[in-house]
Formats: C-alpha cells, structure tokens, sequence
C-alpha cells in the first residue's frame, strides 16, 4: 500500500517565490496577518497538483519544474500573501484526500468545482472551461457529438467531470458507452492513439494545446460542440476557513491588477476569463464528476 502511494502521490517538488512576470501583483499585509499562524510561522503555501494538464499544469522541458497557468496564478497568490510557494504532484484522484487530509494547503490543477466535491472542501474559482472530443487523427469513427460515443469504448480521466459526463450519459441510454479509466490524461490520450478506445473527452484549451505543441499526436479535437462547460477551482480544506478567506481576497487583487488576465492570455486560456473569483458557485454549471 505505502509503495502504490508513494508512486501516486510525490512527483516533484518545487519551491518559488518571486512572480517576476506580474511585479504589479503587490503584497497585502493586512490579508498576511490574516493567514492561519501556521501557514504565517513557516511561510510556506503548500500547492498540490496533477503536472498532467498543460497548458494549466505540466512539467517543463526538464522534466522537473512545474510550470502551466495554474502554476503562474498561484505563484501571484502567494506574492499578494508574502509566501513562497511549493508545489508537489501527485495523481489526479489523489488531490482531494490529500487536501481533506491536510497534508497541503491548497490545490491548483485545473480541477471543477461541481456540487459533489464541495461536499469535500471549498473552492475559489477562477477560470470556466468546456470539454471536447478528441479522437484519432483523421476521425476514422466520424464522432461528431456526444451522442455518436454511445456504444463505443471511450477512455477518461479518474474522478473528473468527464468521466461524470460518460456515466451520466450512460444511466439515460440502453446503448451504453464502455467506460475506460485512466489515472492521468495522457494514458487516455494513448488509448485512443493506440485503438483501445475509440474517443476521449478532456477539457478544451489542454485538448487544443496538447495537439498544437506535440508532434505526431495522433489526435484530432472537436471542438464543434463543448460539454459540461464549468468553473476551474482552488481547492482548500473545510476546516480552513481563514486561508479561504485569504486566497478569495488574493484572488481579486491578482485579477484587479491585470497580472490575471495577462496570465491566461500568456497560456491561450483567455476564454476562460472571469471577473470575479466566487466561492462555492458549483451549482452555477452542476457539473457531474466520477
């Protein structure tokens, strides 16, 4: 059991503290006085996040950092509350245990605030996202539209909205779609690469980015029709009630000073734009998630 989570959790951990790109996100100290007297006495912010969904989060070219739009919004978090910022990887499906458990602070990884995770912990939102189709190069099936995936093996990422968009679809028709599972997206990419499923959904902008900075993908996005459109979110601990407080405030000066929307442009995440960073706005969009 502890070697299986040994290789789920901890990938790399990367310390920052400077925020070079956006020096007009300023440092708050009334928001720093705020923060739980942990987080003050080592000041540390400890991120967790999946490094699989570029261009939100991914490892740069030395297979060590973690870079992406997520990494960068956090980075200007952590400079509103004077903190450095340490990031540690980990699976998908794992993110929110480890954030129950408080082993972190926060996560950032492109993750939607739907109705049933805020059961779990709290959000900040930040951005809103849709899922597309993405199929093998070429289109060989013809997948069109969601209906099309109805009997057809179709690969999806753990615990995601995704998934929840499948199975959800799935108790609605007799034709049923052969649910594939995967612990990251690149796995669900491969299978259909590879002919094991015949699609996948991911979210648009990794979709879009994944094909356009890969070579010999084998994929093709459809981005004709996007499902289960929703927020992306900040996730904290139920029990942490004053960091919510301080991240939400970070959140509106990081946007106010024009370091947010500069930061989406930068990862073609513009779209996904929004101007005010809600909290626990889940049952906006009542996105399914597996």
């Amino acid at each position: 059991m502890k070697r299986a989570l040994a290789v789920m959790v901890l990938l790399v951990t990367v310390l920052a503290s400077v925020f070079a790109a956006s020096p007009e996100v300023k440092f708050n100290q009334a928001l720093h006085d705020l923060l739980p007297a942990e987080v003050q006495k080592v000041g540390v912010l400890k991120v967790v996040t999946s490094a699989s969904s570029p261009p939100y989060t991914m490892y740069a070219e030395d297979n060590k950092t973690i870079t992406g739009g997520d990494i960068d919004l956090a980075l200007a978090i952590g400079q509103v509350l004077g903190l450095k910022v340490e990031f540690t990887a980990m699976a998908f499906p794992g993110i929110i245990p480890a954030i129950m458990s408080g082993r972190f602070d926060m996560s950032i990884s492109s993750m939607g605030d739907t109705p049933a995770r805020e059961q779990q912990i709290n959000f900040v939102n930040y951005s809103v996202e849709g899922n597309a189709i993405v199929v093998k190069e070429g289109n060989p099936k013809n997948i069109q539209t969601l209906e099309d995936l109805d009997g057809r093996p179709v690969a999806v990422l753990r615990g995601s909205v995704m998934q929840g968009l499948v199975e959800q679809r799935n108790q609605k028709n007799t034709k049923k779609i052969d649910i594939q599972v995967y612990p990251n997206q690149n796995e669900a990419n491969l299978a259909v690469r590879s002919g094991r499923a015949d699609a996948t959904l991911s979210m648009a902008g990794t979709s879009n980015y994944y094909v356009k900075h890969n070579q010999d993908t084998g994929l093709t996005v459809i981005t004709k029709t996007l499902y289960g459109a929703g927020y992306n979110a900040i996730g904290i601990a139920k029990g942490n009630p004053a960091l919510l407080l301080c991240v939400e405030q970070a959140m509106h000066r990081v946007m106010a000073s024009g370091a947010y929307e500069q930061i989406l442009t930068k990862w073609g995440l513009e779209g996904g734009i929004i101007s005010v960073p809600w909290v626990n706005d889940g049952a906006k969009y009542a996105q399914p998630n597996g």
